[in-house]
């Protein structure tokens, strides 16, 4: 049923583009376990990329080698997003007519698939000008209808999901960027703001309105370790991912739902800044941890050996900046003795214990990916949901904001989550 699993399986030993590209790739997975094959793997990297510059074999050979040395770049160099490769891959397919995939045997809507997932991982860590444009939707989207019940192995049955929150990648980065070099505020900043807020709104609505097909609906993926379930509970996690960053970034639609939902009173919400102390922005953070434990408790469902533990690490990462730990109204350093248990536990809500239990999740599983998926990013995802942590614990006292895109960009730790 996986036709990535299947291809290569029949192509890599009539194939020497493919044999060193997949020979690297195991390398780069058994590091920790054997680190002298370090060098052996970049080394057989090295020999396959200049496999590759000749461009002589099949295209779908050629394709497939695109994919797997982009999308591994990172096994050998954390910093390393394989950029050039997804740009190459992308060029090459917008050259290519779906006639001449049919022609060859080349399955057209799976690459483009492929593309969808690697896209949206790369925008939240690659600027917009470092990635070439999205093939245009509308040709993608005919006659695919039907591959919706039919699960990729790289977007299952998210593809559209997959499709907008990596639009929510490239928006909030490019924010996120805006705000770190913008030290004053100029009428064109505002008009960008203005652009900005109005894409988040759609984004917000489509990811809505989106709808993930029953299981009952849905061809089987015959691999007992990923049942139809995890695939659709995953799809699941991506829309909650995508709303969470558009909410924490645009607090004015998060406000919006809250009205909406009766949550509320729209005429008490006069301060919508992020750092602002007032009740708005107390229970904006508490919904947000709560909708963020919610998606935690669905990728919790997903058992640690499924075989979608390969797209987890990215949703982990993207949703540790939300769990928040009340912080305690007495300092109990600073109490005394005469403090009483009661003032020292007052900060043990309920909701502070979920959140614990939901951070303690993140950082087994990710440390658990350390002996199941290549080691070198899953390290660079730990720095970051730990800094996270830090820095949200030290201003818990506070109302100041911290996010993890921030975190990641401020330290240099941009890398491929998968």
């Amino acid at each position: 049923m996986n036709p990535f699993r299947t291809t290569v399986s029949r192509l890599w030993n009539s194939s020497p583009l493919l044999y060193k590209t997949l020979s690297s790739m195991a390398a780069a997975s058994l590091v920790n376990d054997f680190p002298q094959l370090t060098a052996l793997g970049k080394h057989l990297r090295k020999e396959a990329i200049e496999m590759l510059d000749k461009g002589s074999g099949p295209d779908q050979d050629l394709l497939l080698a695109m994919l797997m040395l982009g999308g591994s770049a990172s096994w050998h160099n954390p910093r390393d997003l394989g950029l050039p490769f997804f740009n190459r891959a992308r060029r090459k397919l917008a050259s290519m007519s779906t006639a001449v995939f049919e022609q060859h045997g080349v399955d057209y809507h799976f690459f483009h698939q492929s593309m969808t997932y690697w896209e949206m991982l790369l925008s939240y860590v690659a600027e917009n000008d470092e990635l070439n444009a999205s093939i245009d939707e509308h040709a993608f989207s005919q006659g695919c209808t039907t591959l919706h019940f039919v699960p990729h192995p790289w977007t299952g049955f998210a593809r559209d999901t997959q499709h907008a929150v990596q639009k929510v990648g490239r928006l909030i980065r490019k924010q996120r960027k805006m705000a770190f070099s913008h030290r004053f505020t100029s009428l064109s900043h505002i008009k960008q703001l203005e652009k900005d807020l109005a894409a988040a709104s759609e984004l917000e609505q489509y990811l809505c309105s989106l709808s993930h097909p029953v299981e009952t609906t849905v061809l089987d993926t015959e691999d007992r370790n990923t049942p139809v379930w995890h695939l659709l509970t995953l799809a699941e996690a991506y829309r909650s991912t995508g709303l969470i960053q558009l909410y924490h970034i645009f607090p004015d639609l998060l406000d919006h739902r809250l009205v909406r939902e009766g949550l509320l009173n729209p005429d008490l919400n006069e301060e919508h800044g992020p750092d602002s102390p007032s009740a708005s922005c107390q229970l904006r953070k508490d919904w947000l941890t709560s909708y963020a434990v919610q998606a935690l408790n669905l990728m919790k469902s997903i058992p640690l050996e499924s075989g979608t533990r390969d797209f987890q690490p990215f949703i982990l990462v993207s949703l540790s900046s939300e769990l928040r730990m009340s912080s305690p109204p007495v300092d109990i350093h600073d109490s005394g003795p005469g403090a009483s248990m009661a003032d020292q536990m007052a900060g043990f809500t309920s909701q502070t214990i979920e959140v614990s239990r939901m951070r303690h999740f993140i950082k087994s599983r990710l440390n658990s990916f350390l002996y199941t998926l290549p080691p070198r990013p899953i390290h660079v995802c730990l720095d970051i949901v730990n800094e996270t942590w830090r820095i949200m614990d030290e201003r818990a006292r506070s109302c100041e904001d911290v996010y993890w895109m921030d975190v990641m960009i401020q330290n240099g730790w941009e890398t491929t989550m998968a």
